[in-house]
């Protein structure tokens, strides 16, 4: 026994000096605002409602299933940025940690919520979202720098461009709010935690998302400082996109801009990008020619479209569902869905795809929904194709990533809202479930709603006096 207690007392006191010489590895804490970016919005972290389409109409009513709340994760740095980092490590076994995945391949990328970007001690650590096989996760984001940019972004202050200044104070209309979501096919070595190199095809993802803006609220010149309540939503990240929309200055992926005069994309809406990167081939050697922007759109996964020029059909970006397309249900309902974005996108083994949708957060009359019509506020409809057998069945469960409502939940600590996949049901009963202590809540037509406020019953009288065309004809068009 004394035996016994002597070489315990060794080893406790063994782990004491190991632990006292191991590097220690910082936790990760909530981002430290950049200074050289506008002042955070007051509400830079709201409450974000999931609802399931109960009504079955394609448009977020009173009556629908409030099925739970989120609020948004927050970074310093773009949305795009946060999203397509790579993780790493990779390579197979511990004699080939440095492996680096071919042109062309899919990155095992995830989003990031950065601790480190700006932070002076630079001693925390990073946090990244969670990573699991044929999940599709979604997220609320908040991007500092996103409020601060403009169509011209290569102008940005911490580049030296003489409007960074001007468009800071007054064209910052982006806003700062971000959907985003992402696929994981990652496996991971339980030894040593590298990432297989193995970058065959896996599955794939067939999902249509449409915008309904938020009224506009206050002026491109606001007096606040964070920048004008308006909502523009436009393509920040997607997936499997050319090597040629790589930034030569800072090696991340760009995505052209959307031209919505002329429903496509255009070398006219992208001259700021063709601009900035002829101004850095003294950094690498880098131009973007109008070829390379067709090469960059055919390469591009997730589409921005003319939401009201969008039918039903055969063809890869036609509706889900043709019958409810903004068209049908600006002519049926009054009810207006500005943009619309479409993701036909396949992914790999050992590899994240998804994107970003920046520029949301539009919220009517000051943003307060006690006094709101609910048609006023931001509305985010997605529908899922889980039964066209195109993709093989590969995605087996949805998630989305509360940054702070849920008990526990914050900035560094994501709460998993689970919702299950059922294929044995139709369509239109829905495939998609969440189960709550009431009871499993279906979604019809896989169609999901996130939006900034509660429909409210009382608002259904507007319906029987034809109010509801009268109130969204408030609502702010794209410009």
């Amino acid at each position: 026994m004394k035996c016994s207690i002597k070489m315990l007392l060794l080893a406790l006191g063994v782990a004491a000096l190991l632990v006292c010489i191991s590097p220690v590895v910082a936790s990760p804490t909530e981002p430290i605002a950049n200074p050289a970016y506008r002042d955070l919005r007051t509400d830079y972290v709201r409450n974000w409602y999931i609802f399931s389409d109960e009504i079955t109409d394609g448009v977020l009513m009173p009556g629908d299933t409030h099925v739970e709340t989120m609020q948004n994760c927050w970074t310093s740095v773009s949305s795009g940025t946060m999203h397509n980092d790579s993780r790493g490590p990779y390579g197979q076994g511990s004699t080939n940690p440095t492996y680096t995945f071919p042109e062309g391949s899919d990155y095992p990328t995830a989003p990031l919520n950065y601790a480190t970007t700006y932070n002076p001690t630079g001693t925390q650590a990073d946090y990244w979202f969670p990573q699991k096989e044929d999940r599709i996760g979604f997220y609320m984001n908040y991007s500092q720098r996103d409020n601060e940019l403009k169509s011209d972004w290569y102008n940005m202050p911490e580049f030296g461009g003489t409007l960074g200044a001007y468009n800071a104070e007054t064209e910052g209309d982006k806003n700062g709010f971000s959907f985003g979501w992402v696929t994981n096919a990652i496996k991971r070595d339980p030894i040593t935690g590298l990432i297989d190199t193995d970058n065959s095809a896996r599955g794939g993802i067939k999902m249509d998302i449409y915008v309904h803006n938020g009224k506009f609220v206050g002026d491109i010149n606001d007096a606040s400082g964070f920048g004008a309540n308006i909502s523009n939503p436009n393509l920040s990240a997607s997936n499997d996109i050319s090597e040629k929309a790589r930034d030569p200055y800072n090696g991340l992926f760009h995505v052209p801009s959307f031209d919505e005069a002329a429903d496509s994309y255009t070398p006219a809406a992208n001259a700021a990008m063709t601009a900035w990167y002829e101004y850095s081939v003294g950094k690498a050697s880098k131009t973007l020619s109008a070829a390379d922007l067709v090469d960059i759109v055919n390469s591009m996964d997730i589409r921005e479209l003319e939401s009201y020029g969008i039918t039903g059909g055969a063809s890869r970006w036609d509706a889900i569902f043709g019958d409810k397309t903004p068209a049908q249900i600006l002519a049926n309902l009054q009810y207006e869905y500005q943009d619309a974005f479409m993701d036909r996108g396949t992914y790999a083994e050992n590899s994240s795809d998804g994107g970003v949708i920046a520029g949301l957060g539009g919220m009517g009359l000051e943003g307060d929904p006690t006094i709101d019509n609910w048609a006023d506020q931001q509305v985010i409809r997605i529908d899922i194709d889980l039964d066209s057998g195109e993709f093989d069945e590969s995605i087996k469960e949805i998630a989305f990533y509360d940054f702070g409502y849920g008990a526990g939940s914050g900035q560094t600590n994501i709460r998993e809202i689970i919702f299950g996949i059922d294929r044995t049901q139709t369509v239109e009963h829905g495939q998609i479930f969440y189960d709550t202590l009431e009871g499993r809540v279906w979604f019809p037509e896989n169609r999901i709603y996130i939006a900034q406020v509660v429909p409210e019953p009382v608002t259904m009288i507007l319906l029987g006096i034809g109010g509801l065309g009268l109130a969204v004809k408030q609502v702010r068009r794209k410009k």
